[in-house]
């Protein structure tokens, strides 16, 4: 018995007649009118006839000793725009991924994996201006950058201590989290995630990403501004310090209020004072020197302590003193007395 022969593919004109017309009844229906059984007919029947199409096509070119009419690939290239503009309806109801695991069709068939393109979208009145908030929070991270190390650096002089510490990181913490969320993509889906959080709306980001720079620099300016006050502080401890006999530590203190007040006189004074009751009078002398530079009348009654401490030292605690030493003593003393003058005056004023 002889086995059945293949049935002869029709011609391509009849192949592409029969493309259009799958294409025609497509372009008949509208995507969110159509009944998911008719539409996937419709889709199947259009993907088949242009399978059938390419089949044709490809054997063709391969048996033909001539090209294909030019006018068969034109009327094909429109034929096939026509079906890419049917990509809604196609991806929509034509099930195409169960249909391409029973159908098998080549990577090059396109028509069996058509997606629609993302929907762009649409942009909210206020996005306009993001760029000029995004610029502002450019400004603002780069100037808490500035405060932030000032501050930091104060603190790093003398080694870090817990305050330096705590300051250090929140500022550190808080510059990273809104830094990253500027100028990095995870940073930014953090920073958005936590606003989505307290339900701020995604046209708001912008604003609210420059609100968190602003507020940091806020932060990092009053810190690096009010350094005096932990000067202040610094100075009380060490003055407890002193005062419990703990010399070392008190000496330690009171150079950490130079890192943040320099200009604080009584730091030098009791610098000097510190380093005299240590025996280390070189250091005392240059402390006082510093101190007298800022009108520090303590700073001048300690110079006149050194010259007639040293003095008596040089004389064996016993000969009586040079009249040079005793006029330099007594001019410190004087040198206190108008200090202490000039401050009495300017408090009065």
């Amino acid at each position: 018995m002889d086995s059945p022969q293949p049935r002869p593919l029709p011609p391509l004109d009849q192949l592409l007649d029969a493309y259009e017309s799958a294409i025609t009844l497509l372009e008949g229906i509208a995507a969110d009118e159509a009944t998911n059984e008719v539409s996937h007919q419709l889709v199947m029947d259009a993907l088949l006839a242009r399978d059938a199409v390419e089949k044709v096509r490809q054997d063709s070119e391969k048996s033909a000793s001539v090209p294909l009419p030019t006018g068969v690939y034109a009327r094909l290239i429109k034929l096939d725009q026509r079906l890419k503009s049917k990509t809604n309806l196609i991806s929509g109801h034509g099930d195409l991924e169960n249909s391409r695991q029973s159908i098998n069709p080549n990577a090059q068939a396109w028509w069996w994996f058509l997606t629609p393109a993302p929907k762009a979208t649409k942009q909210h009145e206020q996005d306009r201006f993001d760029w000029a908030w995004n610029g502002l929070t450019v400004v603002f991270l780069v100037m808490t950058t500035s405060f932030a190390t000032s501050t930091a650096k104060a603190f790093s002089i003398q080694g870090f201590d817990v305050v330096g510490l705590f300051s250090s990181f929140i500022q550190g913490a808080g510059l990273a989290f809104v830094a990253g969320g500027a100028f990095t993509d995870k940073g930014q889906r953090a920073v958005q995630s936590a606003l989505r959080s307290v339900n701020i709306p995604c046209h708001h980001h912008s604003e609210a990403t420059c609100l968190l720079s602003a507020s940091l620099l806020t932060m990092s300016f009053l810190g690096y501004s009010n350094l005096y006050r932990l000067g202040n502080l610094y100075y009380s401890w060490g003055q407890g310090e002193r005062d419990r006999g703990d010399n070392i530590s008190a000496f330690q203190t009171f150079q950490k209020v130079l890192d943040f007040a320099p200009n604080k006189k009584e730091a030098y004074s009791a610098l000097g004072q510190v380093a005299e009751k240590m025996g280390r009078l070189e250091d005392a002398s240059t402390y006082y020197e510093q101190g007298l530079a800022l009108s520090d009348p303590a700073s001048a009654l300690g110079m006149a302590r050194l010259v007639l401490i040293n003095t008596l030292k040089e004389s064996g605690w016993a000969a009586p003193m040079d009249n040079q030493k005793v006029r330099e003593v007594e001019f410190y003393l004087e040198l206190a007395s108008q200090f202490n003058l000039a401050l009495t005056l300017a408090v009065t004023r």
